[in-house]
């Protein structure tokens, strides 16, 4: 039981990592820096990838006939402890996810209306060329 509680941890480290990575990213984009977005997204996968990793470990540890006694007074608080953070620290990124969702799709609106407006004015530059021929000169010299 104590190796479980000891992955517990390192899960929850893992998710420490992650908000923070959170953290450091919506900062950049509070300034409109998207420039380390796809960095951000590798960042986030491998941790998840860890996180996933750990978890099957856990899933491994609890399935296997060798846990030796029930878990003691002790580390049942130690559980809740642990868990409790982990719970926290889920909503605490679902919180920060939600912001840099809407981060992002704000500045993606921006974009396609800003795209919008320069294919209007091409277009509109585009039919006043057409719309007015230019005279030419026939003059020899």
């Amino acid at each position: 039981m104590e190796r479980i509680l000891v992955l517990l941890n390192e899960r929850n480290h893992y998710f420490k990592k992650f908000k923070n990575a959170n953290d450091a990213e919506l900062l950049r984009l509070r300034k409109s820096d998207f420039s380390h977005i796809d960095i951000f997204y590798k960042t986030r996968e491998n941790i998840l990838n860890m996180v996933a990793h750990i978890e099957d470990l856990i899933e491994t540890r609890l399935g296997s006939p060798e846990i030796p006694n029930a878990p003691t007074r002790e580390m049942k608080k130690q559980l809740v402890v642990v868990l409790n953070e982990k719970d926290r620290l889920v909503k605490d990124i679902l919180s920060q996810d939600l912001e840099l969702l809407s981060m992002i799709d704000d500045e993606k609106s921006k974009i396609i209306s800003n795209l919008q407006t320069l294919t209007n004015g091409k277009k509109a530059i585009g039919a006043y060329k057409h719309s007015t021929p230019t005279p030419r000169l026939d003059e020899e010299i």
